[in-house]
């Protein structure tokens, strides 16, 4: 088993992990809730901005690689901001703190395309996406801890949304501030690194799917329920 075949399999490993995503959400799109439309809409944004990377790569000699993998990460991260804006309800600083990040993720990404092309930008952006991704999912954490329900934690499938963002970007965040040395300096391992991102990214994909699982129990048991009270009144 060569690393070329590992690499591969880590890519579409991933790849795989956002398609599923996609297929639980958009098979019954107008039922779900809009933080789970929010997911399945970054899921679909990882698909097309994959498949162009992929593109660029096999066929343009990775001519603008680099600019698809920051508008990527740009865009993943405003609509993970979404996600946390609505469900930060009743929270005016949570919220005033999400508009912020997302200004603050804009005003990068400009930077990105505007300032000096040989600063490290696409590691400031990432990283900055990753900070402020963990500090939403921890904030969000407590908030579900203090709003604790009825039902058990472990049926809510925000609780297992959440836990997949703070799972993959606290594992990634040092690999993306550090993401340009490694890609200069240790040219030979970049390619290891990298494909530990992949593999993190297709279980990231995987916790998602749960939450998903879980928001569709949730749904069904609700129409049910619904049903119920229809047919004995």
């Amino acid at each position: 088993m060569t690393i070329e075949f590992v690499k591969n399999l880590s890519n579409y490993s991933q790849w795989l992990g956002s398609f599923l995503i996609a297929f639980l959400v958009f098979r019954k799109y107008s039922s779900c809730s809009k933080e789970i439309k929010i997911i399945g809409i970054v899921a679909l944004v990882s698909i097309i901005f994959q498949s162009m990377q992929n593109f660029s790569l096999h066929f343009l000699n990775m001519l603008y690689l680099n600019a698809i993998g920051d508008c990527y990460v740009y865009l993943e991260s405003l609509l993970l901001f979404t996600f946390y804006y609505l469900l930060f309800v009743n929270n005016r600083i949570a919220r005033f703190l999400v508009v912020v990040a997302a200004i603050t993720s804009s005003s990068i990404y400009v930077l990105v395309n505007v300032g000096d092309p040989s600063y490290p930008w696409y590691a400031v952006l990432s990283s900055t996406e990753g900070a402020l991704l963990i500090l939403f999912s921890v904030m969000l954490f407590f908030k579900l801890v203090k709003d604790l329900p009825q039902e058990n934690l472990l049926d809510m499938p925000v609780f297992w949304i959440n836990a997949a963002v703070l799972f993959f970007y606290s594992c990634t965040f040092m690999l993306s501030l550090t993401m340009d040395y490694i890609a200069q300096i240790l040219r030979n391992d970049f390619t290891i690194f990298w494909t530990f991102h992949n593999f993190l990214r297709a279980c990231f994909c995987m916790v998602i799917c749960i939450g998903i699982w879980k928001a569709r129990k949730l749904n069904n048991q609700s129409n049910d329920k619904s049903n119920k009270q229809h047919s004995i009144g």
